[in-house]
């Protein structure tokens, strides 16, 4: 009740992203790589950049699958949960 009183004062993005904050041509997590969709060629050297960092095999080829959000039903997490065995099946890597 408190936070429906509050509703015109909140802020935030449902079921969303933030687009700025997210743009890989402007994301400081990622420079200087940086890419957008009429010039991907950033987009593999940040993936060979990640599967550096974290220790995977380099592989251009291998699919990486990430998953960033909260263990809950409504993320989406029971869907990774029915096709886990298949992805386990794949020649992948999972962060």
């Amino acid at each position: 009740d408190v936070t429906r009183g509050r509703f015109d004062h909140t802020d935030g993005i449902l079921n969303g992203i933030d687009t700025k904050e997210w743009d890989p041509m402007n994301d400081k997590y990622l420079l200087p790589i940086t890419f957008n969709s009429n010039d991907l060629s950033g987009k593999a050297k940040a993936k060979e950049a990640l599967q550096r960092e974290l220790g995977l095999q380099v592989d251009s080829n291998r699919p990486l699958v990430a998953f960033i959000g909260r263990l809950a039903p409504q993320k989406g997490v029971d869907l990774i949960e029915q096709v886990f065995p298949w992805l386990m099946q794949r020649d992948n890597q999972g962060v």
